[in-house]
């Protein structure tokens, strides 16, 4: 899959980022935060001083659990005749090549209304990680949530039209429900997610807050880190 640091490696793709971002802010009214430069900010701090519980629902259900949605990466292009071809005019690899599974149906607010397709679950020292994220090359953001037990803690980023005038993100309210707790490698794990943040900007030398949220279902396909 195609990494935002491979995206910024390739200039036709850095410009075709800027263009996309900057006609979707143009249709939301106006720019938050800087002009059309695309610029991935550095040391920005996402906090989460929440504390709450994983919700468990063992009838948790939606119909976005059974549906089957797929989609190649967002850089490869379909044409008339069914060939492939890539929007950053680089070879295919076979992981290009193949669809992905949308595991994740959750919409985010975060510089205009997008959806976050895809959800990565990850067992790394008896935690889960899950990394939802959807959106390029219009949008590019993650929410990352680490499940501990029955605590979770989330952590979000951004990369912006610039200047980049973000200062950081505050997590204000969250919430998730779970089928269940224990997340099996090879088994899907099925949960619902509901995070609020405010995000601070520098804007003629004063700061003013933006209030974001992203919420959905997840039913990823848990695998086991290194």
């Amino acid at each position: 899959m195609m990494t935002f640091s491979r995206m910024l490696a390739s200039p036709i793709a850095a410009v075709a980022v800027c263009i996309a971002r900057w006609l979707s802010l143009l249709a939301l009214g106006g720019m938050a935060c800087g002009d059309p430069v695309l610029v991935q900010p550095k040391a920005l701090v996402c906090v989460d001083k929440l504390v709450a519980k994983v919700a468990r629902d063992p009838v948790l259900d939606s119909g976005f659990f059974r549906s089957k949605e797929y989609s190649y990466p967002w850089y490869v292009v379909q044409g008339e005749d069914g060939r492939l071809h890539s929007a950053l005019d680089e070879p295919l690899t076979n992981e290009d090549r193949a669809r992905k599974e949308h595991s994740s149906n959750c919409t985010s607010s975060h510089m205009g209304a997008h959806r976050m397709d895809f959800c990565d679950a990850v067992v790394k020292g008896g935690k889960l990680v899950l990394t939802i994220d959807g959106g390029l090359p219009a949008y590019a953001s993650d929410l990352v949530i680490t499940v501990d037990g029955e605590n979770f803690n989330c952590r979000f980023s951004a990369s912006y039209p610039g200047p980049v005038t973000v200062l950081g993100w505050t997590i204000t309210k969250k919430e998730m429900r779970v089928r269940s707790l224990k997340a099996t490698p090879g088994k899907r794990w099925y949960a619902w997610i509901s995070v609020e943040l405010d995000e601070e900007c520098l804007e003629n030398g004063k700061v003013s807050v933006l209030h974001h949220k992203i919420e959905g279902y997840l039913k990823p396909v848990v695998s086991k880190g290194k």
